[in-house]
């Protein structure tokens, strides 16, 4: 707990290194569903899938006030229907100021709060309209010599405009996903249910999607293997964090930090591994200790994240619940095990947070090595 709150203080008030939010919009979910539950953990899945590759936000659709925050907004469907006009074209200046959004999937409705007065902007966005029967798909054709397979479905047929863009198609050669530029920015729309593949682990298409994502966000940190969950990344002066997690351990992670992307310029750094109190030296002789270069993070760093250890907690074996209520009486006796055994991981998890400094700064406010004579 005290390494905790040492960490947490040094750095307090860092700057996010975060590219990429989600974009979701619960009021909606819960409004147009009678079940929401299947959209959101959809919704969360994806999330938690595409932290493997960079690190990601999850942004309410209204909260317009963080765009300018972000490179690259992730526009789930549920996520772009039922709000105001302010909304959508909060969304248009984010893409015209040189943003781009990654839209998977749907039409883009605009209506008031209770969903009445609905108008389509899909072709304002997407550059082209859905319409049509739904046909079966599977693969969609990347280039000539890649192909990315999806469990089968029926999407609607996407038409676009004289001023989109194909990037890929189905093997029918109808558009799969295609970009649409508005003013300096773009919106990349995928036809076809992401949630769902992501659901059913469609690994191919999630890397594709992870790809698209990256080459638009630009990430000066990323995980090159998908060995982990990225949950923060950060910057305080010259020095630079990841928070990584992974449930299943030992972890084998390689994670790439661009610092010349960042505009530092130090002649070397050091690698500090704060989950495990240690320092990761570079490859060299005994003898010869040199600090990291620039384009050995960039290239990756190999990591490995350990198990934070067995934990010994056990539940008590009786609690006397005599005097509660019936309703927790069973409460205690069913939903709590359940919910024990189900979070196992929570408590053997391995967390790691990698920090690269330069190698002639003694701490994060930038204090210097002193040189003896």
């Amino acid at each position: 707990m005290v390494q905790l709150l040492r960490d947490c203080r040094e750095w307090e008030g860092a700057q996010s290194l975060c590219r990429v939010a989600q974009l979701t919009y619960q009021y909606g979910i819960m409004l147009n569903n009678a079940d929401p539950r299947p959209i959101e953990t959809g919704e969360r899945e994806l999330f938690a899938r595409l932290g493997r590759y960079q690190d990601i936000d999850r942004l309410e659709t209204e909260d317009t006030q963080f765009y300018p925050d972000y490179r690259v907004l992730v526009a789930p469907p549920a996520s772009v229907q039922g709000h105001g006009p302010e909304v959508f074209d909060a969304i248009e200046q984010f893409i015209r100021g040189g943003g781009t959004v990654v839209s998977l999937g749907g039409r883009w409705i605009q209506s008031r709060r209770d969903l009445t007065q609905q108008v389509d902007v899909t072709a304002r966005f997407l550059g082209g309209e859905y319409g049509g029967d739904a046909r079966p798909v599977d693969t969609i054709n990347i280039a000539q010599d890649r192909m990315v397979h999806v469990v089968p479905q029926d999407p609607l047929p996407f038409t676009p405009g004289q001023q989109t863009a194909v990037i890929a198609t189905f093997t029918d050669g109808s558009p799969a996903v295609t970009s649409h530029t508005l003013g300096q920015g773009r919106v990349i729309a995928l036809h076809l249910d992401v949630g769902s593949e992501a659901a059913a682990g469609g690994l191919e298409l999630e890397q594709y999607l992870a790809s698209l994502i990256a080459e638009a966000a630009a990430p000066e940190v990323r995980m090159l293997n998908g060995g982990a969950e990225i949950k923060t990344t950060l910057r305080k002066g010259n020095w630079v964090a990841c928070t990584m997690h992974e449930p299943q351990t030992p972890a084998k992670v390689k994670v790439s930090v661009d610092l010349q992307a960042l505009g530092l310029q130090a002649d070397g750094y050091r690698v500090l591994l704060y989950g495990r109190s240690r320092e990761l030296l570079a490859p060299s002789g005994m003898w010869d200790i040199t600090p990291w270069s620039a384009e050995q993070l960039k290239a990756g760093l190999e990591l490995t994240i350990p198990s934070a250890g067995v934990s010994h907690w056990a539940l008590p074996e009786t609690v006397e619940t005599a005097q509660m209520p019936e309703r927790e009486q069973k409460w205690l006796a069913t939903v709590v095990p359940d919910m024990w055994a189900q979070n196992e991981a929570l408590r053997t998890a391995g967390f790691e947070m990698l920090v690269i400094a330069p190698h002639d700064e003694l701490n994060i406010d930038g204090q210097k090595a002193v040189t003896l004579p």
